[in-house]
């Protein structure tokens, strides 16, 4: 006979619409000795395949949770919570809570329901064994300082179905999974009980030629290396009948009276000296040497040992004759050993005295025969970030941005992040945007067995802002502590770029910046803060001074500035990354500038004040305080 193929399957997306509730099935009742610590117990439920299964799950709501609210972090309570559907069941696996059918749990000291404890209970028959990914899909009531909001949360309960046992009339056999490698655990089915006379004979044969052999009853369990066809050879001899004596005549004696006959007769002795037959008071005339003389025994089991045959001529006249050497009162015994070397007819000789005797020993003798076939693993995912092959066990991306993993597999695929299933992401590629653990599972689709890729660390790089300074004499900027493994680029404020290196030496007047890009990664940090060069003969002519008080300020402050000609004046503020925040224009000015500067909605912190003339433009740091 041949075993069908044992399949181990996964089912990853099955959306279970609505509740499903099997007939007659009842209530599950919760485990009241779980922690008190929100999560689903056990973490991982088992079923053996191919058999009915009852099992229960208990599940710990919490209490409370934190949410931001108007830029503050709040502890806020559940109101309820409602069972909405599972995903990732077995085909005819159905399910139901302890509050069905609407599976709400309200969460109240003050309420008689149920509060943060319940329970989900399963019930089916699966033949497809396999890791079942099954989340809970669960809607929370909240009260959010007296608004009433709902939140979606999922639940984990990993669902394992043992593959279905093969039993035949020889041996049960049980697979961890159809995949290579798998594991068979064989059960012999004719067991010996401890009875002598059982001996057994068992073989694996694989792909590559013979794996295992073993007389033992059961073997220990053996690992399938390889995907292939694997052929179980049983064998069992079952020898616990013993011998049977079918048959017993003498055919010649060395005893006779003196008329030449004798009156025969015959004693069977056992191995502990107790007479099993004693024809002596019914003794068989050989008158006329009629001999032989069939003894009539038939289906006699024999004890192990040795047994005597006696055979006697009743003599009237003084002691019996021995038939072996026709001696008066000895001479008649004839000796044999179970178990015997022959079975069948066999002639016994001792001196005159001759018999032939038929011993049996039925065995009966058991053969099994079964082919099971393991399945191959896919072929192992290779990863590629932005397109390019993995080839190290980490990557790095630049903070702020992402790295689009993917792969050219073929395969079923899922992702995982630091251990989790990213359910909602089942393509060939995945973007990350932080930092985690991440590997692929391929999924053969005809056998659904699984082959993982290694796992790949992926972190962000940051580089920062490099900060600069200039040398009013020499009028070179110059980048405060310069770090070797950083290139540095100067741009001036249109963004073109206007200098490389750790100094720059600008030919014009401006405001100018500088950036920072490591040379591992290729990451460019944010724009330096911008720093306005003019050289000191036109910062004179221009500007006899520019003060900004006070300075920390709220955002309002006064600007002073003396101007040594007529020119249009704007005024701005940026951000550090060069947003432009606010703006006026002042019309044209000369002479002695005073202006109240109100700029709204400023948060604390650093910004560039910006005073633009016709062709010149001036920036000092402006602070904000909080």
């Amino acid at each position: 006979m041949k075993n069908p193929v044992i399949r181990f399957f996964t089912l990853l997306i099955l959306i279970i619409s609505g509740i499903q509730t099997g007939l007659g099935q009842t209530i599950c009742v919760p485990d009241s000795t779980v922690p008190n610590e929100p999560g689903v117990y056990p973490g991982e439920i088992e079923v053996q395949g191919c058999q009915p299964f009852d099992t229960t799950i208990t599940f710990v709501f919490p209490r409370d949770t934190t949410v931001v609210f108007a830029g503050q972090t709040v502890t806020v309570d559940f109101i309820e919570f409602r069972i909405d559907s599972l995903v990732g069941l077995p085909d005819s696996v159905n399910w139901t809570c302890n509050l069905d059918p609407n599976c709400t749990y309200v969460v109240s000291p003050d309420s008689s329901e149920v509060d943060t404890i319940g329970c989900v209970r399963f019930q089916g028959f699966s033949d497809q064994p396999g890791l079942y990914n099954v989340k809970v899909h669960v809607t929370a009531i909240v009260d959010i300082l007296g608004s009433i909001n709902e939140q979606s949360d999922v639940f984990d309960a990993p669902l394992t179905v043992l593959p279905c046992p093969f039993v035949g009339d020889c041996y049960t056999a049980e697979f961890d999974g159809n995949c290579e490698p798998a594991i068979v655990t064989l059960t012999n089915n004719i067991p010996s009980n401890g009875q002598a006379g059982f001996d057994y004979e068992w073989s694996i044969t694989g792909p590559l030629g013979v794996l295992y052999q073993t007389s033992d009853e059961n073997p220990f369990p053996q690992i399938l290396p390889q995907a292939g066809n694997y052929v179980i050879d049983y064998g069992a001899t079952v020898d616990t009948t013993g011998f049977i004596l079918n048959g017993l005549s003498i055919d010649a004696v060395g005893c006779d009276d003196l008329l030449d006959a004798g009156d025969i007769y015959w004693i069977l002795i056992d191995p502990d000296g107790t007479e099993v037959i004693n024809t002596s008071a019914t003794p068989v005339s050989n008158g006329g040497n009629s001999l032989p003389i069939s003894t009539g025994i038939t289906g006699l089991l024999l004890d192990t040992g040795q047994y005597e045959l006696q055979v006697w001529d009743n003599d009237l006249l003084g002691a019996d004759d021995g038939c072996a050497t026709g001696d008066n009162g000895s001479g008649a015994s004839l000796f044999f050993n179970i178990p015997s070397a022959q079975t069948g007819s066999q002639v016994l000789v001792s001196g005159s005295l001759q018999v032939t005797m038929t011993l049996d020993n039925p065995i009966q003798t058991i053969t099994c025969r079964d082919t099971f076939a393991i399945d191959p693993l896919p072929q192992i995912p290779e990863l590629l970030a932005d397109g390019s092959l993995i080839q190290t066990d980490s990557i790095v991306y630049c903070a702020g941005g992402s790295v689009l993993l993917s792969t050219s597999s073929t395969d079923s695929l899922i992702w995982f992040v630091d251990g989790t299933l990213q359910s909602d992401t089942l393509g060939d590629s995945l973007s990350i945007f932080t930092p985690g653990n991440i590997y692929l599972e391929a999924i053969d689709r005809q056998s659904l067995c699984r082959a993982s890729s290694p796992a790949i660390r992926v972190d962000s790089f940051i580089v920062y802002a490099p900060q600069i300074g200039l040398d009013s004499a020499s009028e070179v900027f110059s980048i405060l502590q310069p770090d070797d493994s950083v290139a540095y680029s100067w741009f001036d404020e249109d963004g073109t770029l206007v200098g490389t290196g750790p100094t720059f030496d600008p030919d014009s007047n401006g405001v100018y910046f500088a950036a920072a890009t490591d040379t591992a990664y290729a990451c460019q940090s944010a724009l330096s803060e911008g720093f306005n060069f003019i050289s000191s003969i036109d910062e004179q002519r221009l500007l006899g001074s520019m003060e900004l008080f006070p300075n920390p300020n709220d955002g309002n402050f006064y600007l002073r500035a003396a101007l040594q000609s007529a020119t249009p004046v704007q005024t701005a503020v940026y951000d550090l990354s060069g947003r432009q925040l606010w703006s006026e224009d002042w019309g044209v000015q000369s002479g002695s500038f005073n202006a109240a500067i109100k700029v709204p909605n400023l948060p604390a912190g650093f910004y560039l004040f910006e005073l633009k003339t016709e062709d010149q433009r001036v920036q000092k740091r402006l602070v904000i305080r909080p």
